[in-house]
């Protein structure tokens, strides 16, 4: 069976970020897409695929060349 989730610990290692950092994102209504089971303290799954476009949505090109001629 295929893997639908990451949990907050496996999100926060593919990162390289803290638990925190992730609590503090949800908090303030930022980063991936969550799924929260139960009460307050409940577990916190990150769907795989809703990661998966958040984290290209992030990527900046930086290969592009823009110029702005005045």
């Amino acid at each position: 069976m295929e893997k639908k989730y990451y949990s907050e610990t496996e999100l926060s290692q593919i990162l390289g970020i803290s638990r925190n950092t992730l609590r503090t994102w949800r908090k303030r209504r930022r980063g991936p897409i969550y799924l929260k089971i139960g009460s307050d303290k409940g577990k916190v799954l990150y769907p795989i695929e809703e990661f998966k476009v958040w984290e290209r949505k992030c990527k900046i090109n930086t290969n592009q060349l823009t110029l702005e001629i005045s």
